[in-house]
């Protein structure tokens, strides 16, 4: 196949912003199939046929610089996003009523209401990590807002869910935040690893949990966390603030957030 030798452009007629455009390839489809081009200096040099193999392959490069331009598309950026970088996002959930599911014991493998205190969310963009702590339920949130233990089962003591077979997005963006809140709040408990939080409870109307040793010494049982939550569904209470273990090697949501994931 021949082409016409290419032609250099007087620089009156070169587009003023070729420069700063990063040329890669053209394709020309004609009657008799399609030609791969490379272009230099804004100008488009000979080219060779493409059997259909390399058709493909040039569409897939086509496609690949598409979507990079349609992940760069701008999103508004939600209200509680408290901070969002190449490396992971941190956002806030105000109380949330929903159901708590354990795998023992079997009186309480199912909550049908709890309320969650507050809680602020911490991803990864790179490895499958979720972090979660809670924080007052009526603060401002900045810097140096105090930080508590989530009350959560499955939750370390270094603030990591952990996460098991639970489903996590494949890429974190503000639409997928919700997929990782339902890791948790989705979660079929398997325990409690540490004393999360201190339940204190109205002996009066709470009777019926006093053989659970919910009261005296605050000793980590896994039985009492439990129905300390089963306690504040059949009493239809919000997770009380009190109740809150104070993260202390932490202590501000400002340094929590700066440990990065």
């Amino acid at each position: 196949m021949e082409f016409v030798a290419p032609t250099k452009p007087s620089p009156e007629y070169l587009n003023p912003i070729s420069d700063k455009i990063e040329f890669h390839f053209a394709l020309v489809l004609t009657s008799a199939g399609i030609t791969r081009h490379q272009i230099e200096n804004g100008l488009l040099l000979d080219g060779v046929w493409l059997d259909d193999t390399s058709c493909i392959n040039a569409i897939d490069d086509i496609k690949a610089v598409s979507q990079r331009n349609v992940e760069k598309e701008v999103e508004f950026i939600p209200r509680n996003v408290l901070v969002d970088n190449d490396d992971f996002t941190v956002w806030y959930v105000e109380p949330r009523t929903c159901p708590m599911w354990f795998t023992n014991p079997p009186e309480y493998s199912a909550l049908t209401a709890v309320t969650y205190p507050r809680l602020v969310f911490k991803t990864s963009k790179r490895r499958r990590t979720l972090s979660v702590v809670a924080v007052e339920r009526d603060v401002e949130l900045n810097a140096n807002t105090a930080i508590y233990h989530a009350p959560c089962a499955n939750m370390y003591e270094a603030t990591n869910l952990c996460i098991g077979n639970a489903k996590m997005p494949e890429k974190v963006n503000f639409k997928s935040l919700s997929v990782c809140e339902d890791a948790l709040f989705n979660s079929r408990y398997s325990g409690f690893k540490f004393f999360s939080f201190n339940p204190k409870f109205d002996k009066e109307l709470a009777p019926e949990y006093m053989h659970h040793d919910l009261f005296g010494e605050e000793k980590f049982t896994y039985r009492k966390l439990v129905a300390a939550w089963a306690y504040l569904s059949a009493t239809k209470q919000p997770f009380p603030d009190s109740w809150l273990k104070p993260i202390g090697n932490i202590e501000t949501l400002g340094n929590w957030i700066n440990k990065g994931v």
